[in-house]
């Protein structure tokens, strides 16, 4: 299931993370040759977001989750934020697809940490190119 996408501006750090310089975004992608853990099925979206929020509840905020496609392939956006670690403010959101196959899954994510004074939101654009296969 190879997953494609643009990486200007950012440089690769390892194998599967890449990062840009500027701001110190980060997008790894990551394929696992597990069964998927998701809590639901995709098709069933009110039952997944229940339980991804709940889950979610414990370090951060489910902003959001859809079922979506990438290409002809079926995936889970997520948006979520977290407290920035050792801070006394701040957060990083993560935006994340999740495309789970039967037997295994493969995972794109972004996350940005909040810049500046807290509660100021930042612009945080990504493209995306090619497609998955499957």
């Amino acid at each position: 299931m190879p997953i494609a996408f643009d990486t200007t501006g950012f440089q690769q750090h390892d194998q599967t993370t890449w990062v840009n310089p500027a701001n110190g975004d980060q997008v790894s992608l990551t394929y696992f040759d597990l069964v998927p853990d998701l809590p639901a099925s995709l098709d069933e979206m009110p039952k997944l977001r229940h339980d991804l929020a709940v889950t979610t509840g414990d370090v951060g905020c489910l902003i959001e989750a859809h079922h979506v496609r990438l290409g002809d392939v079926p995936a889970l956006l997520q948006v979520v934020k977290v407290p920035l670690p050792d801070q006394p403010s701040g957060q990083v959101f993560i935006g994340s697809f999740t495309v789970p196959k039967a037997e295994s899954s493969a995972v794109l994510k972004i996350q940005a940490a909040e810049r500046g004074r807290p509660g100021r939101a930042r612009r945080c654009s990504w493209r995306s190119s090619g497609s998955t296969g499957g």
